[in-house]
């Protein structure tokens, strides 16, 4: 969910350069207090979410609407 959430925030043209450096702060900042209230494994999971955040290129598949009808 982290991924896809981060994925989706940092890929909409509308948020500017600002909002983008504002989400990624706020990501460090949850890990932060993750990592200082000793949720490892919860710091772990979105460490790798965010890391994975790199090569995730999804290709949009659009539903087929019928138009005979």
């Amino acid at each position: 969910m982290n991924r896809n959430h981060a994925h989706t925030f940092m890929a909409d043209s509308h948020n500017g350069n600002m909002d983008k450096r504002h989400y990624r702060e706020k990501q460090l900042r949850l890990i932060k207090d993750l990592l200082k209230s000793h949720n490892y494994q919860q710091a772990k999971i979105v460490i790798k979410a965010l890391w994975a955040l790199r090569k995730f290129k999804p290709q949009i598949q659009f539903p087929k609407v019928d138009t005979n009808s």
